[in-house]
């Protein structure tokens, strides 16, 4: 029979921190520091700017589709995003699921509070709008989107949709129309000129069109909480965006300007063609003229992520970094402004009084830190 000698094996901290990461967590909390060596509440500084590759932000003539771009950087972690649109028609009614419920008898009408929350869900919806994002974190292989990139794009749509930060208003499209002066020389005829409105009025179209904008959110080296980083790349690149002026080149339009304009100055005339025979618009965007996308400044706002310890030492961490911190479960994210505004708060784990519960103090003290995070970042947008 021979012995056996049991040997004891190190492992450097860097490698520690993949065995056992909640081992290496708990060491460094109970001497007071973080893997990082950052203080419990300290975040890690961010750099927000644009990104300079729009087609209005670039030097000279563009023709990319890019209507806004930024960059967010923190530590090793790159932030791109790039906002981009497209053009539908409105419906001439909105018409929404809840309606359709109730009219085929499924939801009972006397539901005061089903009806309540429902018309309050309605109206946010009909009056603001949101950007569809995509997000993608760079690993160095083509594949799908990963469940972490699609529960990121859904929660940017959700949050900047209930925000209120963007307007319908803001995205509807006043069309002008391409046309050409008494010298032969192109021109385009907006609905504020009042000597040419009527023309505009006779040919446009009647229904109305608006832009829907998208955002393409590219991640590199990733480090910590994304959301964070990610919602403040796309409010930037927003707040950056301009939406070129649109205008209708329809195949007759020479003709029939022509034939309008002779009616107006001789109103005898009836050999001018009616405008009704129009059937096909071409919906041009204009090379130079463009406006900038309102948003509502009064509802930027700020995320911030924390990551909560438990066990005898419970610790909220701001910012969670490393592999030891981001393998913590339990946590809250809240997304509020400068000025006491909360617009969202998620909690994951359960709540509780017990050594494995997220306490109400460590709820309040999560918001109230992301309150001055805020005030503090908001001004870099």
């Amino acid at each position: 029979m021979t012995d056996t000698h049991l040997r004891s094996i190190k492992f450097a901290p860097s490698k520690l921190a993949l065995i056992a990461p909640d081992v290496t967590l708990k060491r460094y909390i109970e001497i007071g520091l973080r893997p990082s060596l950052r203080k419990f509440h300290e975040f890690r500084p961010v750099i927000v700017s644009p990104a300079g590759f729009s087609r209005y932000e670039k030097e000279g003539k563009s023709s990319n589709a890019i209507l806004g771009s930024s960059v967010v950087k923190s530590g090793s972690t790159d932030v791109i995003c790039s906002i981009s649109a497209g053009v539908v028609e409105d419906s001439q009614e909105l018409t929404n699921d809840y309606r359709l419920r109730l009219d085929k008898d499924i939801i009972e009408a006397d539901e005061d509070e089903n009806n309540s929350s429902s018309k309050d869900e309605d109206h946010r919806v009909n009056q603001y709008s949101s950007v569809y994002s995509v997000v993608e974190v760079s690993r160095g292989r083509n594949g799908p989107p990963t469940s972490e990139e699609i529960e990121l794009s859904q929660a940017l749509y959700e949050t900047i949709l209930h925000s209120g930060m963007i307007t319908k208003e803001s995205l509807n499209i006043k069309l002008g129309l391409k046309s050409r002066d008494s010298e032969g020389k192109p021109v385009i005829i907006r609905r504020y000129d009042s000597d040419d409105s009527d023309i505009l009025n006779e040919f446009a179209p009647k229904k109305n069109f608006s832009y829907v904008l998208y955002a393409k959110i590219q991640v590199y080296s990733k480090t910590g909480p994304l959301f964070d980083l990610c919602y403040a790349a796309l409010i930037k690149a927003l707040r950056n965006t301009k939406l070129p002026e649109m205008y209708i080149n329809e195949k007759e339009t020479d003709a029939k300007v022509s034939a309008l304009r002779a009616r107006k100055t001789n109103k005898n005339d009836s050999n001018g063609r009616n405008g009704s025979d129009l059937q096909e618009f071409d919906l041009l965007c204009d090379p130079v003229s463009f406006h900038d996308l309102k948003i509502d400044e009064g509802k930027l706002s700020w995320s911030s992520t924390f990551g909560i310890t438990h066990g005898s030492d419970s610790v909220l961490l701001a910012d969670p970094e490393g592999e030891a911190e981001e393998n913590i479960f339990e946590g809250i994210e809240v997304v509020s402004s400068g000025n006491d505004t909360l617009f969202s708060a998620v909690i994951t784990g359960n709540i509780g009084e017990d050594d494995h519960a997220i306490s109400k103090d460590q709820i309040k003290e999560a918001i109230l830190l992301s309150k001055r995070r805020s005030a503090n970042m908001i001004k870099e947008l």
